[in-house]
C-alpha cells in the first residue's frame, strides 16, 4: 500500500501547489479557503475519540501509523520544482489573505485596492500560484499598506544550500514583511 505522501505526489503539478498552500496554512495554524470540518466534528480538533478496540457510531477510531517527517517546506515534499520560491509565494499570499480577512474586505475589495480583478484574487486565495511573481506580491502588499523588507545574509554552514524565509505577523494596519 503506497503511502499517503506518495499518493499526493502523484496529482498534477497545479494540484499539488494548491494542496501544498493549504498544508502550508494549516502549519502556520490557519484555515484554506476550502477546507471543512470533518462530518461529526465540531469544527477543528473538537471530535470525540474512542479508545476502545471497536468502533462505535459518531467516534473516531486513532490508530497507530507511521509518518514522514517535513523537510521544513511543504512544497519540497510534495516533489514540486522550485519549491522555495513556491514557500515565498505562499507565505506571501498568506500575509495578503489575513490582511485582508483582518480587514474583512470581500474579494472585490481587495481586487479594487490590489488593483487586479476578483477572479485573481480568488486564485491567489485559493494558493493557484502560478500566476503570480514574488515581485507581484511585494507590490500587492506595499499596495496593503505594508512594508516589505529583504534581507540578505549568509547561509548557515548547518545546511548544504541557501534559502528564501518569509517573516512577519499581520497586525491590523501597519507592520511589515521580511523577505
Amino acid at each position: 500500500m503506497a503511502s499517503t505522501l506518495e499518493d499526493l505526489r502523484a496529482f498534477p503539478e497545479d494540484v499539488r501547489v494548491v494542496m501544498g498552500f493549504a498544508l502550508y496554512q494549516a502549519q502556520c495554524g490557519g484555515k484554506h479557503l476550502s477546507a471543512k470540518p470533518l462530518k461529526g466534528f465540531k469544527g477543528a480538533g473538537g471530535g470525540r475519540r474512542s479508545t476502545t478496540s471497536g468502533a462505535r457510531e459518531g467516534h473516531v477510531m486513532t490508530v497507530a501509523s507511521e509518518y514522514t517527517a517535513s523537510s521544513g517546506n511543504v512544497f519540497s515534499d510534495l516533489g514540486l520544482p522550485q519549491s522555495d520560491e513556491l514557500l515565498a509565494k505562499a507565505a506571501l499570499a498568506s500575509q495578503i489573505l489575513e490582511i485582508a480577512r483582518s480587514q474583512r474586505l470581500t474579494q472585490v475589495e481587495t481586487a479594487r485596492i490590489l488593483g487586479t480583478t476578483q477572479p485573481q484574487v480568488s486564485d491567489l486565495f485559493s494558493g493557484r500560484l502560478a500566476g503570480f511573481s514574488l515581485d507581484r506580491l511585494i507590490r500587492y502588499l506595499n499596495a496593503m499598506d505594508r512594508d516589505v523588507r529583504i534581507v540578505v545574509g549568509p547561509k548557515a554552514e548547518s545546511r548544504a544550500r541557501a534559502t528564501v524565509e518569509v517573516t512577519g505577523k499581520v497586525t491590523g494596519q501597519g507592520g511589515g514583511v521580511s523577505l
